[in-house]
């Protein structure tokens, strides 16, 4: 049930950390730099992202993490890459750390093979990827309309 909220936080947490972000550069053009506000909110974002993820495809997290075979190993991809490309500010040592301690180096060789397996069009991966990014979609358009 949680996780559920974290998802639907998303958006509104990235809307929210935007203003902040815009607030805390114009206070610093008017006064300097001595305004300052860390907010960690990455870890969230990933786990929502994860959770988005699991529950579409109905693959446990355990699975999509630690899973070394067919539909773990695609949906392992497909959310390292929706990480990457979703979670600003998340480093590929960040996304190392959450998908159990890899290197950066192998996620970016994930992001890779994500990538050439859509550009080969593989059904399997491009139906993950649809159904993920249908639901990403339908989380974020309700936020949109009301700003």
């Amino acid at each position: 049930m949680k996780s559920d909220n974290i998802i639907k936080m998303l958006p509104l947490t990235a809307k929210i950390l935007n203003r902040i972000e815009k607030f805390k550069e114009e206070m610093n053009k008017e006064f300097g730099e001595f305004i300052t506000v860390e907010v960690e909110y990455t870890n969230y974002q990933i786990d929502a992202l994860v959770k988005l993820v699991s529950d579409v495809l109905h693959i446990t997290i355990t699975d999509l993490l630690k899973g070394k075979k067919g539909d773990a190993v695609l949906a392992r991809h497909l959310a390292v890459y929706l990480v990457h490309e979703y979670v600003e500010g998340a480093t590929l040592k960040q996304i190392g750390e959450y998908f159990m301690d890899k290197h950066h180096s192998t996620i970016i060789n994930s992001c890779n093979v994500f990538k050439d397996l859509m550009d080969s069009k593989n059904e399997k991966m491009m139906d993950f990827y649809n159904r993920c990014n249908n639901a990403i979609t339908q989380l974020i358009q309700p936020c949109e309309q009301h700003t």
